[in-house]
């Protein structure tokens, strides 16, 4: 929020000191009030988009953000590579027992095998999910959609279907 000067288009904000026709308003002057008497509109700056998904510009005298969208193929790759990245992640911890294995021959437990087998499957599955998105919109709400949702009729958190598939849990 701030406040415009209709004539010089000069933007005040709440508790910020400032001189205005050659009067000193000290930080407790920086008030609604003050600003309201001066003639002085309140301006609500609306929501930023999210420059992840856009190149954004403002806010404007009006409180609005000029928004360009990014390109959806490189956004798409920027998010699969973040995908991938997160299975690296995942599966280094249990890296080492596929070392012991080349080096010793010694066996992998079943369930760090299936765990690992589990990460690269969500993997796969996100890969996917992004990749069929076909508008910017559905790419912005599949990024952004919660893991898990309320149901109420169940009175249980349960997992989103509009979100991305969720990662495997890995072995005790």
């Amino acid at each position: 929020m701030f406040y415009l000067d209709p004539q010089t288009l000069k933007r005040y904000t709440l508790g910020t000191p400032f001189t205005y026709n050659g009067l000193y308003y000290s930080s407790p002057l920086a008030n609604h009030e003050t600003f309201t008497d001066l003639g002085f509109t309140q301006v609500i700056v609306e929501r930023r988009p999210d420059s992840r998904y856009y190149t954004v510009t403002g806010p404007d005298n009006n409180g609005k953000y000029n928004k360009t969208p990014r390109d959806l193929t490189e956004l798409k790759k920027g998010f699969v590579a973040e995908q991938k990245r997160t299975a690296w992640s995942l599966l280094n911890s249990s890296d080492w027992y596929v070392t012991r294995k080349a080096e010793m021959g010694a066996d992998i437990p079943p369930v760090t095998l299936e765990y690992r087998a589990a990460v690269r499957t969500a993997c796969g599955l996100r890969d996917a999910e992004i990749s069929a998105c076909a508008t910017l919109d559905q790419l912005e709400t599949l990024m952004n959609a919660s893991a898990e949702i309320y149901d109420n009729e169940e009175e249980k958190f349960i997992i989103n279907p509009a979100a991305l598939a969720p990662w495997p849990t890995p072995p005790d």
